[in-house]
């Protein structure tokens, strides 16, 4: 019999304004053998998470007000009461007085059974659940949103697990291995959630929803989806130099119509251990090589539980005249399908020089069609679009993972790694969709603030597309941008608005150092990202010229007389107004390399370690991480890292999102 009993406890003060969170988690497994051929175990784990922090209306209200409220209004006035401080909020205010708490605990627990009835055949057998519940209760004050407001929203999510596999594993004369394996996998996934909110309260000291004067938007929903999987698994092995391997699956999900639920895939792959040929042998600085191709397909379920169906709702938005209604807000497609992928890969692996170095090299493909995308369809339908099977797209590239032991001796060994990835996204097609002026299919999201980014044929699907921006005329002093010929104009339209950049990265990686000197060892890692743009929603509000929010510095360089190379137009020039409009002034180059994390540990010697007697190692050791990061001037003040999306799908945004923390901390691990 052997268990495992865990537990953790984190109380943490977040650096931005009013957020805290505490943690206490548990964990318990333990396995039995009550015989040589069978096994049991059984495993429990419990998590709390409470969370207590500000309304994140906009990204983050503590990084909004800092950049956006000017610096001469105080949050309170000549009597020591709040004042509304505007767009971004007394953030103030909201630490001292507005609630905003959330708390999930979650329980998950499995058991299993394994069998082995003859020699080299398994079963397993596996049953688990997850279950958990979200409550967030919120109240803001008369000061940050006029009458008060309030909501409370509570999940319930049970999930249920059942696994069975057979797998059988023989090797047959020395030379064939063969590993067999069948099984069978079913999903249950339930969700409930209700949500109220309200509005106008007769004082600040009034909590909950049901103290306000007028209802707000409330629901009940109900929901769920269920997954069913058979599949089979083969692996054969001929003199451990010759290797292959193929899978079969189909899955059925209830997220499709009646006829289109199942899909099948599979996948096979064969390898070649060239080293452990015969005309090898005389290679003696080759360790190892092997060469190894994969070719494959998948499916993708990930869309609404009812996406098949047509969706309504009743209550808040549907009631008219005080009489209860129903509205349709989502097109179902009964013809709905799996998503579909299809994927090859050949690789290499080699070791010279007695392991010294080694390396892997690969090239990949993958098309993923049938892709389920928001196709637009008329507005006088009372909906915006509706999922379909209409897309392709393309992901190919190549990486490369270098390791290489540069010093290795009795006192000091150093070893470095380096990892490159370089991948092309395409957009194949889009039928159905609109056409541009081009005669291209695109997807384009309309958000709060434009429409900047598209999923374009025969380009990446993070395309930016917009106004190209050429500067401030010196001799007029006039913002101009370009027309779509690639002409200077002082009014453009959306028409003018073109590919300008992309917000994919055309490499990213990673480079780590380890450094071991007797007992002291030092280790380091940076990781990079290359040829990303990134669009600064944030920088419409700082570099806005008709707004009353704070600025940045450069905004002080306005243009006054001819011959000015000047960053803000003439204060008198009709362009004055337009100056922060969506285009690429707001667009930069998103590379960084970043020293993700360092840490410097001592090992206590076994020298020390044996007066002691009970204790078996103690090691010391000083991490800090995000310590430093090298990226273009223009992208001071925005974490290159966590950038998102306002759109679902688009990448590449940054609207005052909060940074990674720089984290500095010692330890120390003691073995008994």
């Amino acid at each position: 019999t052997t268990f495992h009993i865990s537990g953790t406890a984190l109380n943490e003060e977040g650096f931005l304004i009013g957020n805290t969170l505490k943690r206490l988690s548990g964990r318990i497994n333990l396995e039995h053998e009550m015989n040589d051929w069978v096994k049991f175990g059984i495993n429990l784990g419990v998590t709390r998470n409470n969370n207590d922090r500000l309304f994140t209306e906009n990204s983050s209200r503590s990084l909004t007000s800092a950049y956006l409220i000017q610096p001469w209004i105080l949050p309170r006035d000549e009597n020591g009461n709040f004042v509304s401080t505007g767009f971004a909020g007394n953030v103030i205010a909201a630490e001292e007085l507005d609630i905003l708490y959330a708390e999930t605990v979650r329980n998950i627990g499995n058991v299993f059974v394994e069998l082995t009835p003859i020699k080299n055949l398994k079963f397993r057998s596996f049953f688990g659940i997850d279950r958990s519940v979200y409550e967030e209760f919120s109240r803001a004050v008369e000061v940050n949103v006029s009458g008060g407001f309030a909501d409370d929203l509570v999940v319930q999510q049970n999930r249920f697990v059942f696994n069975n596999t057979l797998n059988y594993s023989k090797t047959f004369n020395a030379t064939h291995d063969l590993a067999l394996t069948a099984g069978m996998s079913y999903e249950e996934t339930d969700r409930r959630s209700i949500y109220v909110s309200g509005t106008g309260f007769l004082s600040d000291d009034q909590i909950n929803v049901i103290s306000a004067s007028t209802p707000g938007f409330s629901y009940n929903t109900t929901g769920g989806s269920r997954l069913v999987g058979y599949f089979g698994r083969a692996n054969y092995a001929f003199k451990d130099k010759y290797i292959a391997e193929g899978s079969f699956r189909r899955d059925g999900s209830s997220k499709f119509g009646e006829s289109n639920r199942y899909g099948t895939f599979y996948a096979f792959g064969a390898g070649w251990i060239i080293s452990k040929e015969s005309f090898m042998t005389n290679l003696k600085w080759i360790d190892a090589l092997k060469l190894r191709a994969n070719y494959g397909t998948s499916g993708n379920d990930r869309i609404g539980d009812f996406s098949s169906f047509n969706n309504f709702s009743g209550g808040f938005f549907a009631n008219y005249s005080g009489q209860s209604g129903l509205i349709q807000f989502d097109a179902g497609n009964p013809n709905l399908k799996w998503e579909r992928s299809r994927s090859w890969d050949i690789g290499l692996d080699a070791a010279f020089l007695n392991n010294r170095i080694s390396v892997s090299l690969d090239y990949y493909k993958k098309t993923t069609d049938e892709m389920i995308l928001a196709v637009p369809i008329p507005q006088t339908n009372g909906i915006e679009f509706i999922l379909d099977n209409v897309g392709e797209m393309e992901n190919r590239g190549f990486e490369i993972d270098l390791r290489t032991v540069n010093v290795a001796n009795e006192t000091i060994r150093w070893e470095t790694s380096l990892n490159l990835g370089f991948n092309t996204n395409e957009v194949i097609s889009l039928p159905g969709a609109n056409l541009d002026s081009e005669g291209r299919r695109f997807i384009e999201p309309e958000t709060a603030f434009g429409s900047n980014q598209r999923a374009i044929e025969g380009h990446s699907i993070n395309t930016f597309y917009m106004i190209r921006y050429k500067g401030v005329n010196p001799d007029t002093g006039d913002a101009e941008w370009l027309d779509r010929d690639g002409n200077p104009t002082t009014t453009p339209t959306a028409s003018d608005r073109v590919i300008v950049g992309d917000a994919s990265p055309d490499l990213v990686g990673g480079f780590r150092n380890t450094v071991t000197y007797k007992h002291w060892d030092l280790n380091f890692f940076f990781n990079f990202s290359l040829g990303n743009d990134i669009y600064l929603i944030g920088s419409l509000f700082t570099d806005n010229t008709v707004q009353p929010f704070n600025k940045r510095a450069v905004m002080l360089d306005i243009w006054e007389q001819p011959g000015d190379q000047a960053y803000v137009p003439s204060v008198t020039s009709p362009t004055f107004p337009a100056f922060s409009q969506p285009s690429t002034l707001h667009l930069r180059d998103g590379s960084y390399a970043r020293l993700k994390n360092i840490t410097l540990g001592y090992n206590v010697p076994n020298s020390v370690l044996d007066k002691l007697g009970f204790v078996n190692g103690v090691r010391l050791y000083a991490t800090a991480n995000n310590l430093l990061t090298i990226r273009d001037k223009a992208l001071q003040g925005v974490d290159p890292e966590t950038t998102g999306s306002i759109a679902n799908g688009f990448q590449g945004e940054a609207f005052f999102s909060a940074p990674q923390s720089r984290t500095f901390l010692t330890g120390i691990q003691i073995n008994f």
